[in-house]
């Protein structure tokens, strides 16, 4: 049941087409998977269907979500489970988004504090005849405040670097490798061996309490929100971009369970670059020897 309903879910995002295609036209498509392996899995439609997941709880989260380029074997299909590799494009993507959101909304905090301190400066200098007289007093020009916090921020799509993805492959390639960067200001190097472990996140920590104080009660003493709903379901009707704490561990052990790896390089201060190394199930006659 599980299996079902996951595939026709990756089916029905990266496939908008088959939502109404014909019986013999499902039958086609079925043709492709054994289980959940798909013979022919696109990594350019997985891509582009964890993308849009992505930039929807990024948009929902900061009201707007950094674009996405995603180049190089664009044509590619190979041998391999779509949904594990959805959760993992998807992983990377959302932390990429989140992290390049803030860090760029953490550099638009601080130009406006300078902005302002500069024009502070400058108001002490104003010529008395810029000054409007008002019952007496002599009032000077509005200077321009700090700008509200987040998620009122002034960004956009046009000044927020975008999140690249680079799908690459040739007949010489031991894996498929997709390259997920993004200029998020990177992870300190401190923190580059603890990003494995589980329930360790780099975002707020508020989201692991808000899910333990949302843990199911009994029933005799129920809890629910202002609507009327349990705790328990109206935390599972609000997307959650970042904060659990298993995202990267669980995509790294998806893909080692079938021979590939996750790995990170990160640059401090100006981004980080997520490799993922996939391995062509049924290619190697000894993988699961």
């Amino acid at each position: 049941g599980q299996y079902l309903a996951l595939r026709e879910q990756f089916l029905l995002v990266s496939e908008p087409s088959t939502k109404n295609f014909t019986s013999a036209a499902a039958a086609a498509l079925s043709q492709d998977y054994v289980g959940m392996i798909c013979k022919r899995t696109s990594a350019y439609r997985v891509v582009q269907a964890a993308v849009q997941d992505a930039t929807k709880l990024c948009v929902e989260e900061y009201g707007i979500a950094p674009t996405v380029h995603i180049s190089g074997r664009l044509d590619l299909t190979f041998c391999y489970i779509p949904t594990h590799l959805h959760y993992i494009m998807m992983e990377l993507l959302k932390n990429a988004m989140r992290a390049t959101m803030d860090f760029h909304i953490k550099q638009d905090d601080e130009d406006d504090t300078i902005v302002t301190h500069q024009q502070s400066f400058q108001s002490l200098h104003t010529p008395l005849s810029r000054y409007q007289r008002i019952g007496g007093r002599y009032h000077g020009p509005q200077t321009q405040s700090k700008r509200k916090a987040f998620p009122h921020h002034k960004l956009n799509t046009n000044n927020v670097p975008p999140v690249t993805v680079i799908i690459a492959d040739s007949p010489s390639n031991e894996d498929v490798i997709i390259k997920v960067s993004d200029e998020g200001g990177g992870i300190p190097r401190s923190q580059i061996d603890q990003i494995w472990s589980y329930l360790f996140t780099t975002a707020d920590n508020n989201v692991q309490e808000n899910i333990l104080q949302a843990a199911p009660v009994p029933a005799a003493t129920p809890s629910s929100s202002d609507d009327g709903t349990s705790s328990t379901a109206a935390l599972s009707k609000s997307p959650i971009l970042a904060g659990l704490g298993f995202g990267l561990p669980m995509s790294r052990a998806y893909t080692r369970y079938f021979g590939g790896d996750l790995d990170l390089i990160s640059l401090e201060g100006y981004g980080t670059d997520a490799y993922v190394y996939l391995v062509r199930l049924g290619e190697r006659k000894d993988e699961y020897a």
